[in-house]
């Protein structure tokens, strides 16, 4: 997103906080998709128009604060494709960015993060006769919210995968 943030993503308990981030930007700025998808719903929240977009996967984008819509629910949109145009929350020129991943709020600069390419956190060199390997390890950054789906079942807190072979006192020796 274009602009300084003026509200940053701040979660609070369940009913307090602060779910998305909003960006300080002219009224009437161009608005656009994230990524491609669906739009699921193009309308008033509470007073505000409001443009939500499945991205599949449970990825969900919703931009608030327009001063106006250019999509319809149901319609597919393009990534970087316009949705509507900026408008005033609270009397300031702003836009109003959240994030879900099924219905739990992520922050939206932690996507952005993420898609940024290797060339600022890994550098490759040559010695000539080895192949390239990475001189220093990808800073990670601590407060990006975004994880991996896991590819198998939860084990539940506090409880262990089983082990991989049977213990010892569990085999049945013959005699």
């Amino acid at each position: 997103m274009d602009g300084p943030v003026v509200a940053g993503f701040a979660p609070g308990n369940g009913f307090g906080g602060h779910w998305g981030v909003d960006y300080l930007v002219p009224v009437g700025t161009p608005v656009r998709a994230v990524f491609g998808g669906t739009v699921t719903f193009a309308g008033l929240v509470v007073d505000n128009l409001s443009v939500t977009v499945n991205h599949g996967g449970g990825l969900r984008t919703s931009y608030s604060f327009l001063d106006a819509i250019d999509v319809v629910a149901g319609q597919t949109v393009s990534a970087r494709q316009a949705i509507g145009a900026s408008g005033l929350a609270h009397g300031t020129a702003s836009l109003h960015l959240s994030l879900r991943r099924g219905d739990r709020y992520l922050d939206p600069v932690g996507l952005f993060r993420c898609a940024e390419g290797p060339g600022r956190a890994l550098r490759l060199i040559s010695t000539g006769r080895r192949p390239l390997y990475a001189v220093r390890r990808a800073a990670r950054n601590p407060g990006r919210n975004l994880r991996s789906t896991s590819c198998g079942p939860s084990h539940g807190r506090g409880s262990r995968p089983p082990p991989a072979r049977p213990r010892r006192h569990y085999l049945h020796h013959r005699r």
